[in-house]
Formats: structure tokens, sequence, C-alpha cells
């Protein structure tokens, strides 16, 4: 059910199926903009940052070569995509 694709008595349904089209449609969307905005934006800043800091105030943050990899996950989208479809 937390993924909308069956009912409460673990039927699928047209509803279903076409809310979870409706929800793979918007997940994708959002998550090429969540990667587009990390891998422009994101990334960047925190590299850029941390040799600011590394650069200024080297007691407290050695030089050292790092590696930022930052994540974001689309599960919270989804849950409040099916809420407000659930709701409506």
């Amino acid at each position: 059910m937390a993924t909308s694709t069956i009912d409460s008595n673990g039927q699928v349904t047209q509803v279903s199926r076409e809310m979870d089209m409706a929800t793979a449609t918007m997940l994708k969307k959002y998550k090429r903009a969540l990667v587009n905005r990390q891998e422009d934006f994101i990334i960047p800043f925190v590299n850029k940052a941390a040799w600011r800091y590394m650069q200024f105030d080297p007691e407290r943050y050695p030089s050292l070569d790092v590696k930022f990899i930052p994540t974001a996950t689309l599960g919270i989208i989804a849950r409040e995509f099916e809420q407000k479809q659930l709701a409506s």
C-alpha cells in the first residue's frame, strides 16, 4: 500500500495503477531536478567551502584531499504525493 500499487484487500485496481503511473512520472521529474541541482550547485559549493575553511583556518581544518558525495532521497516526496492523492 505504501507504493500505492495495491488496495487494502491486496488487489491491484485501476485507480492504484493510474496513481502509480502518476507517481512514477512525478518522481522521475523531481529526481532529474534533484540530480541537476546536486551536480551543478551542491557538490561545487561544498568543495569550495571546505577548501576555504582549510585555507583560512589550517589548524582547525588540516589540508586534506577530500571527496564529498552528497546523497538525497525522494521517498518523502513520494509519501507526500500519496497522502495528497488519498486525501483528495
